[in-house]
Formats: C-alpha cells, sequence, structure tokens
C-alpha cells in the first residue's frame, strides 16, 4: 500500500511524504517512483540551465522506517511492548546503545500515536469528548514513561541522559501537537494539561519559551530540533552511494569506437586498390572517412547515453541501520520537452497557454523486509520517504508578485490598481509497488514571493490545501 501527503514546507519548498507499507512474505520490497514537473519555458528549466547538478541540489530526500502503530489505550497501559522493552534495556546497564534504541522507539511511538488521535478527533464534528479521552489517555501514557524513571538511577549518568533526553522530547512534542492541532483553542480540561505540562518542565528545568525572553525562545528551538533529532534518528534509513551501470557504461562506449572504427575500415577496404595511386581524391577521402570516425564515435555515444537512462542512473546507493544491510535505491534525471512524456503522463497533464519544459525524476527502492525485520523487537510495517523539492532556483526568473495594471471607465476615468503575477507548475507522481499504481497530479502556484498554494487534482476532483 502506497500513500502520498503533500504540504508547503517553506515558502520554496514542496514536501512530499510517500508512504509505503511493506508486505512481510515478499522477501525483496521493490517501490518506484516518477516525477515529471512541467515547467513554464520562460522560468530558464532546460538541460542547458537546468542541469542534473542543479536539480540534485534542489532535491532533499530522507529514508526512514514507519514508527509501530499503537492505540491511545494500548500505550496508556504501563505493560505495553515499548514500555517492557525499555525497563528491560535499563535492566541490562551495560547496554546504551540498545537503551537509546528503546527510548527512541517508546517516544516515537507516543509522538505518532498522539499525533494521529488528534488529527481524528478535531476531524469530528463534536470533538469536544474525543478530546477529554485523549487528554485523559494522555496524562497516562506520561505517567507510564515517568513511572520507569525510578529504575534509572542505577544507570551511568550517560545512559540516564538518554531517558531524561526521552522525556524532555515528550514533553515538547505533545505541546507542540496540541497548539498547532488545536490552534489555541482548548477547553478547560486541555488548559489544564498544557499547564501541567508547562510547570512539570520548569521543575525539572527543561527549556521553555518565554514571550519576552527572545534568548530563550532561540535556546528552545534549538533544543527542540536538537531533540527531534536525537529521538528520530534512530528510524532514518541512511544511504551510501556507489557507481550505477558503470561496467555497462564502458561497455556501450567501446561499441561505439568500434562502430566508427568499422566505418573507417569500410572506407580504406573499397578504396584498397586505388589507394597504391597516392592521387589527392584518395587522399582527401582517407582524412574525410577518419573525422567522420570520430563524429560517428561522439554520436553512437550520445545515443547510448539517452537510450539507457533508465538503466544507467545518475546515483545508486546501499541502504543500511546499524551496520546491516537492508536494500538499495537508484535515481536518475532527465530533462525533456513536454511533447515527449508519456502517453500517460500526458492524459493528466492539463493543457498550457505556452511552451514548457519537463524534469523527469525517477527512484526505485528495493528492501530487504526479513533484515529490516530483524533489526527491533517492534513491529516494523514500511517505510516513509520524505522528498523536499525547492523552487528558489527558478524564482530567479519570475516578475515582480504585484504589477501595476490599468482600466478605462465609459466616463472616461482610468482605474489604476495592482494584480497579482502567478506561475503555475505542474507535477505529475506516478507511485508503483507490486502491480499497484498510483497517479497524483498536483499544480503548484508560486510567485516571486514563495510558494502560494497547491491543488491536488484528479479526473475528477480537485481539494485545495492552504
Amino acid at each position: 500500500m502506497i500513500e502520498l501527503k503533500t504540504k508547503i514546507h517553506d515558502q520554496y519548498t514542496l514536501e512530499l511524504k510517500t508512504s509505503c507499507q511493506t508486505e512481510s512474505v515478499q522477501p525483496i520490497n521493490e517501490f518506484s517512483t516518477e516525477i515529471w514537473l512541467f515547467i513554464p519555458e520562460n522560468l530558464q528549466s532546460n538541460e542547458p540551465t537546468y542541469t542534473s547538478d542543479s536539480f540534485y541540489e534542489d532535491l532533499k530526500t530522507r529514508l526512514r522506517l514507519k514508527t509501530p502503530q499503537y492505540t491511545p489505550e494500548e500505550l496508556a497501559k504501563r505493560e505495553a511492548l515499548p514500555y517492557q522493552r525499555l525497563q528491560k534495556a535499563i535492566d541490562n546497564r551495560h547496554n546504551a546503545e540498545t537503551l537509546r534504541h528503546q527510548v527512541s522507539m517508546t517516544c516515537n511511538a507516543i509522538k505518532s500515536c498522539l499525533r494521529d488521535a488528534l488529527d481524528e478527533a478535531v476531524r469530528q464534528p463534536q470533538h469536544h469528548q474525543q478530546l477529554e479521552k485523549i487528554n485523559r489517555l494522555t496524562r497516562k501514557m506520561l505517567e507510564s514513561y515517568r513511572s520507569i524513571e525510578a529504575s534509572t538511577v542505577q544507570l551511568p549518568e550517560t545512559s540516564r541522559e538518554s531517558y531524561y533526553f526521552g522525556l524532555e522530547f515528550l514533553y515538547q512534542q505533545i505541546l507542540h501537537y496540541y497548539y498547532h492541532t488545536l490552534k489555541g483553542h482548548f477547553d478547560s480540561d486541555t488548559t489544564q494539561l498544557l499547564l501541567d505540562i508547562q510547570l512539570e518542565m520548569e521543575r525539572r528545568n527543561f527549556a521553555l519559551p518565554h514571550p519576552d525572553n527572545p534568548e530563550a525562545n532561540q535556546y528552545f528551538l534549538d533544543r527542540m530540533a536538537e531533540l527531534k533529532k536525537y529521538i528520530e534518528s534512530e528510524l532514518y534509513i541512511r544511504s551510501h552511494k556507489k557507481n550505477s551501470g558503470y561496467l555497462l557504461e564502458q561497455l556501450l562506449f567501446m561499441l561505439a569506437a568500434g562502430i566508427a572504427m568499422a566505418f573507417a575500415i569500410f572506407i580504406n577496404y573499397h578504396t584498397r586498390n586505388a589507394a597504391n595511386q597516392y592521387s589527392l581524391p584518395i587522399i582527401l577521402l582517407m582524412i574525410v572517412s577518419y573525422m567522420f570516425k570520430d563524429r560517428i564515435k561522439d554520436w553512437v555515444k550520445s545515443w547510448f547515453r539517452n537510450g539507457a537512462g533508465e538503466i544507467i542512473n545518475d546515483r545508486r546507493m546501499r541502504l543500511e541501520m546499524r551496520g546491516t544491510d537492508i536494500g538499495s535505491a537508484r535515481q536518475g534525471y532527465s530533462s525533456l520537452r513536454a511533447s515527449n512524456a508519456p502517453e500517460i503522463v500526458l492524459q493528466y497533464h492539463a493543457p498550457s497557454s505556452g511552451n514548457e519544459e519537463v524534469l523527469h525524476y525517477r527512484r526505485i527502492l528495493r528492501l530487504k523486509r526479513q533484515r529490516i525485520t530483524s533489526l527491533s523487537h517492534h513491529p516494523f510495517s514500511g517505510v516513509n520517504e520524505i522528498c523536499r523539492i525547492s523552487f528558489a532556483r527558478l524564482m530567479r526568473w519570475m516578475d515582480n508578485p504585484s504589477q501595476t495594471i490599468f482600466r478605462t471607465q465609459p466616463d472616461g476615468h482610468t482605474d489604476i490598481f495592482t494584480g497579482s503575477r502567478t506561475y503555475h507548475l505542474q507535477l505529475i507522481i506516478i507511485n508503483r509497488f507490486q502491480k499497484q499504481e498510483q497517479i497524483h497530479h498536483l499544480t503548484i502556484d508560486l510567485n516571486r514571493k514563495g510558494i502560494v498554494g497547491i491543488n491536488i487534482r484528479n479526473k475528477k476532483e480537485a481539494a485545495k490545501i492552504v
């Protein structure tokens, strides 16, 4: 199963989050993604000006395991699997790495569970009763985690810090998701929960923001980013680059040289009898044949490069977690005219009033399911790929976001007012897994100040992201 979520990460960057559900019965799970980005021609995104190096500078991808899924009711119980594993790691006081892993998995599970529960609650027409239940379960989840604190006394200082990093992370994430999901619309029960957490953070000397203290606010944000990286890094899959199709590429180039040499030998063979005369036309013919030999070699090399673009990828990576090889990934990029895009892409592409350039990005991900399962006792169900595409490079060629325009009225009066100058990019994404295929069509509205909005479209409906 594949799921795509889209959001504006910042004013210049689009974020695509693809969730892939792996199948335990398959030893190798293969996912592929193709992104077709249609860009107006006047934004200078053709092959000479927007090279593969430029594209990969604007593209940032991150691959991570999906957090194991639990319900709030499950995590409210002290005997839940994450707390059991954490307690066992604390009892085995000599393994600091195992303790950090269990702290990370427990905190990530609570964070994801709370985020999903709040998102689901606010979508309900009458969500106040649901929020009361979530508040009660949130308190119990914190109590379950804090109940292990007494056992950490026996740990070395560095190991004990891992537990408290997790506790501070939980407090921060609970505040973060309550504030960002409910937008400050709190009832008395929710307000009391947040006040209790803030008082507890003050008592433990954890970082907190202050309205009149910019330095404290800066420290709070830095600390939040630091703890987020510390806790979530246990889920991230690391990649190591290696050459892709190097041997095939060299064989194709050798074949190109052979074809060019065969042409030169063919000319020499058919002029062998006349060559002994050393006439000027024969000499010129031999010179021209060798000139064409080099040109033919370059033409054939270029043809092989274009024709084997799906085989010879720009990048190939080995994927690993904690020293274990869990799969591989391949990436490729090419630039082409809109008319050369495949028929299935053109079916979703909305007609444009001007010419467009197309950037084509492809990624193939192959995961070894059994090796992923062996990494932890927690139930990993798949992977998330977070892809961020920056459009800042394209905005250099845009007009001012607002321009003065005029209109004359029948009485002769001329109105002077401003209008917005907006550019429209189309993004068509094809995700494939096994026999499944999903196609998404996005229209990205942006001007020189940044991304204005995103429209998700298909042939039947459209939804606006605000």
